[in-house]
């Protein structure tokens, strides 16, 4: 080995030249030829700030996803594991949805039942004033004071049918009220309905025929007739309509 600066030999581990004093410390070390042959480790993944390879979903608030994130570190190729939805099996989810779809019933149409409201409200206050007009007479257009003069117990048979018509009145709209909330009840109080106001007129007609002995007997017959048809039509309607949307009432 020689200096590099004067060129004059340099005993062995000289620190410096004796002949110009020039230090040879890192003209030794620079003389170290790197190892070539080490090959740097592949197959070590480098740790990106202490994150763990095999990943864990966070829990959002506490949350349960039941979905566990596969570990990526370990990975099986043969990976079977099927995220679990919310934890929602599929074979219940698909037993419930047979259920439901078994047991849905479409809704029949309610037309019908809405216009019978209207009706019961207008034959209500219909009713009301019929009430007041036979209680006080004026149904005779003035002529009262005559009719009863002639038939005295036409008075009192006046009276009560027009208490009667107007409890019907009232009847009425209760019985509007429960078709309205959907009450079982309230088909079956309109059938009574029908029934106490058929019997109400049919009784009225039979009063007056004895009250007038017997006059008029062929207009009052066929208005009994009429009375009886027409309600026993209504009452046998809205029985079959409303048999058919029974579910809907509570």
């Amino acid at each position: 080995m020689v200096c590099t600066s004067c060129g004059a030999p340099l005993p062995p581990n000289a620190m410096a030249c004796p002949n110009c004093g020039t230090r040879v410390m890192m003209q030794g070390n620079m003389n170290a030829a790197p190892n070539m042959n080490q090959q740097p480790n592949m197959n070590q993944q480098p740790n990106m700030g202490g994150m763990n390879n095999g990943y864990q979903q966070p829990n959002m608030g506490g949350m349960n996803n039941g979905y566990q994130q596969p570990n990526m570190g370990g990975m099986n190729n043969g990976y079977q594991q099927q995220p679990n939805m919310g934890g929602m099996n599929m074979g219940n989810f698909q037993q419930q949805f047979n259920n439901l779809a078994g047991g849905f019933q479409p809704q029949p149409g309610m037309i019908w039942h809405v216009v019978l409201q209207v009706f019961l409200i207008i034959g209500g206050v219909l009713n009301l004033i019929t009430g007041i007009v036979t209680m006080t007479g004026a149904q005779y257009s003035g002529l009262s004071a005559l009719v009863y003069g002639m038939f005295p117990g036409m008075r009192i048979v006046d009276i009560l049918y027009g208490l009667c018509v107007i409890g019907l009145g009232v009847f009425g709209i209760l019985v509007m009220v429960n078709l309205n909330k959907r009450k079982k009840i309230g088909p079956q109080l309109l059938l009574f309905l029908y029934v106490g106001s058929a019997a109400l007129s049919i009784l009225y007609v039979l009063l007056v025929l004895i009250m007038v002995g017997g006059n008029g007997m062929g207009s009052s017959i066929g208005t009994v007739i009429g009375t009886i048809i027409g309600s026993g039509v209504m009452i046998v309607v809205n029985k079959i309509y409303y048999d058919k949307r029974m579910h809907l009432f509570s």
